[in-house]
C-alpha cells in the first residue's frame, strides 16, 4: 500500500528534499557524477574510503536479469537489522511472493529510465520484529555505461515487536512515502 507517492526532481544546486539519514548517500552519488548530469556513476568509482561513514547501511547490488538482482555487499547494520547475511542473495527472493512484482518493477524503472527512488516504511523482519526504514537507492553504471548495479543505503530505526509470524525475511508492511527520483533521465511511467 503507498500512501504518499513523492517523485523528486534535482534542485538547480543538485539537491533533493530527502530524509537528512540518507542524504549522505545522495552527496557522495552526486559527487561521483563529477558535476556531469548526463552521467551514471560507474560502479568503479566506489571506494570503502569514500562510504566509511555510511557503509554500515550500504547494499550494493547487481541486476543479473528481471526477477534476479544479486545482493554484492551488505553493510553491517543492514544484515543486523535484516537478521542474516545477505551477500549473495536475491533481492527480490527476500519479500514475500505476493510483494515481489511490485519490487521488481521498482528496480526495472531504476535501470530502464535510469531513476532512483526513495522509500520510507514500516517493514516487519525475521524475529517478529518491526523497524522503520529510511531508503535512497540509486543507479551505477558498469564499465560500458549501462546502468546494471545499484548502491543503496538503508537506515533502521527499532519499531518493536509484530504479533503476526512471518516467513520472510523482509515483509513491507507500511509504506509511508515512496518515490522515483528524475537523475536527468526522466520519471518510469
Amino acid at each position: 500500500m503507498i500512501l504518499n507517492r513523492d517523485n523528486l526532481t534535482i534542485d538547480s544546486q543538485g539537491g533533493l528534499d530527502l530524509p537528512s539519514a540518507i542524504q549522505p548517500m545522495w552527496q557522495i552519488w552526486q559527487g561521483l557524477r563529477n558535476g556531469d548530469p548526463a552521467v551514471i556513476p560507474p560502479k568503479s568509482a566506489i571506494s570503502i574510503q569514500g562510504l566509511r561513514n555510511i557503509l554500515p547501511g550500504i547494499v550494493l547490488s547487481e541486476r543479473l536479469n528481471a526477477q534476479t538482482i544479486t545482493i554484492r555487499l551488505a553493510g553491517s547494520a543492514v544484515e543486523e537489522s535484516v537478521g542474516q547475511r545477505l551477500a549473495g542473495l536475491n533481492l527480490v527472493d527476500l519479500s514475500p511472493a505476493n510483494q515481489r512484482e511490485g519490487i521488481q518493477a521498482i528496480y526495472a524503472a531504476v535501470f530502464s529510465k535510469p531513476c532512483g527512488f526513495h522509500i520510507t516504511e514500516v517493514l516487519r523482519l525475521r524475529g517478529d520484529r518491526k523497524a522503520r526504514l529510511h531508503a535512497l537507492v540509486l543507479p551505477l553504471s558498469d564499465k560500458d555505461g549501462n546502468a546494471r548495479f545499484t548502491i543503496g543505503h538503508y537506515v533502521f530505526t527499532g519499531a518493536g515487536y509484530d504479533d503476526a509470524q512471518g516467513q520472510a525475511a523482509i515483509e513491507h508492511r507500511q509504506i509511508d512515502l515512496f518515490g522515483h527520483i528524475d537523475l536527468g533521465f526522466g520519471l518510469p511511467d
